[in-house]
């Protein structure tokens, strides 16, 4: 399935290996093309590392997500 993708504004496919369940899951694949989303797994990686997060934490998950929204353009988009 195709999708308008809310990082790189292309028509193209939709991200399909999304770990992500429920609502954010749901935004991601309506919403995140497979090309930015497989940007956004390279990037995660650095994010994980440099701020050395632990994600047994509840809070570095959390700063995952919100970094990962940040990066694909999800923050206002409509759940």
């Amino acid at each position: 399935m195709k999708v308008k993708c809310t990082r790189c504004g292309n028509q193209r496919e939709q991200a399909s290996d999304v770990l992500y369940g429920g609502k954010i899951g749901e935004t991601i694949r309506n919403n995140v093309c497979s090309v930015c989303w497989a940007e956004w797994q390279d990037m995660e990686m650095k994010v994980i590392n440099e701020y050395k997060l632990n994600f047994s934490d509840p809070n570095h998950r959390s700063f995952v997500v919100q970094k990962m929204k940040e990066f694909l353009n999800l923050l206002n988009v409509q759940k």
